[in-house]
């Protein structure tokens, strides 16, 4: 013989609003200092640092410095020519693009403008291989 068993009534089940996450302060991406609150966006390096003077076009190790600022971003946007401290002119405009590119082309991660704030390390989709366009 079956018996039915009738599931007991249940009770009002109250859910409650997940709280708001609170995004991390911004922290210097050269040395990790956290940074007052009248940064604007892209600028993730703290006032320490010099603003220029530093040549990209003679640095053998320009894309391990782009990449490590980018990194410890934590996918906020960044303005590279502000955190390596070099001036915006055209040679050193183009060291920095030739430098985003060859990282890309390498497939390591992936990187995406953000504007006039910079770039950022964007987010690999899930299920991927963790190579651009795989």
């Amino acid at each position: 013989m079956v018996s039915h068993h009738h599931p007991a009534r249940s009770k009002s089940v109250t859910v409650k609003p997940p709280k708001p996450r609170l995004r991390p302060k911004p922290h210097c991406v050269v040395c990790g200092a956290e940074l007052r609150g009248d940064h604007c966006l892209g600028d993730l390096v703290c006032d320490c640092h010099p603003t220029s003077g530093y040549n990209p076009r003679h640095d053998a190790l320009l894309d391990e410095r782009v990449l490590v600022l980018l990194w410890r971003a934590h996918g906020q946007p960044v303005n590279l020519y502000r955190a390596l401290g070099c001036d915006p002119f055209e040679e050193n405009y183009r060291a920095v693009k030739e430098s985003v590119c060859r990282i890309k082309a390498s497939g390591i991660v992936r990187i995406v403008g953000a504007g006039r704030a910079g770039r950022r390390l964007a987010p690999i989709s899930p299920g991927g291989s963790g190579r651009v366009g795989a």
